[in-house]
Parts: structure tokens; sequence; C-alpha cells
């Protein structure tokens, strides 16, 4: 959670620098996920508190995309480690 909140308060040039692409606007729609969802809130939470406001987390996260027939791509074959697909549809406010 720390690298959310050091990662968005950073200067836009630091951001873009640091992770290869520019960084969202607080208006921007922000789409979270982790396995079960807490971490996901925290980290909607954490963005909110700097001003993020449209911030959405997935509800049933990665277990629930997953447990529905939801599609994962590893991304093995460009980075070398198993990473989650991001997902999204139910608004962090509902």
């Amino acid at each position: 959670m720390s690298e959310v909140w050091t990662a968005f308060r950073l200067a836009d040039k630091q951001f873009t620098l640091k992770y290869g692409f520019p960084k969202p606007s607080p208006d921007s729609a922000i789409y979270l996920y982790c396995l079960k969802g807490k971490r996901a809130d925290d980290a909607a939470d954490k963005l909110s508190l700097i001003g993020f406001n449209n911030v959405i987390v997935y509800r049933g996260s990665f277990a629930d995309w997953k447990a529905n027939g939801g599609d994962v791509e590893t991304g093995e074959e460009e980075r070398g480690e198993c990473e989650a697909e991001e997902s999204s549809y139910t608004s962090r406010n509902i």
C-alpha cells in the first residue's frame, strides 16, 4: 500500500520517469483490484485522501473474477512473472 501512497504523490514528471507512463489526473477513472478486495479498498481510500475521486474497486476482486471464469493473462512471456489481469465494473461507491 505504501507504493500507491508514494507513487501518486510524485510530481507528474517523476511518476512518468519511474513508471513509464503518464500519471493519471485526479479525475481519471482508476480501477483497482487485489486477491480478495481489502488491499484494493485500502488503496482506494489512500487515493481519495490525496484527491483521486474517480477510483473504482472491482468488488469481487481477482478471486471472484477467476472463480467466475474471467479471462486471466499471466504475461509470463513479457515480464517473466505472473500478474493478475486488471478487471473492473463495480464502483467503489456502490
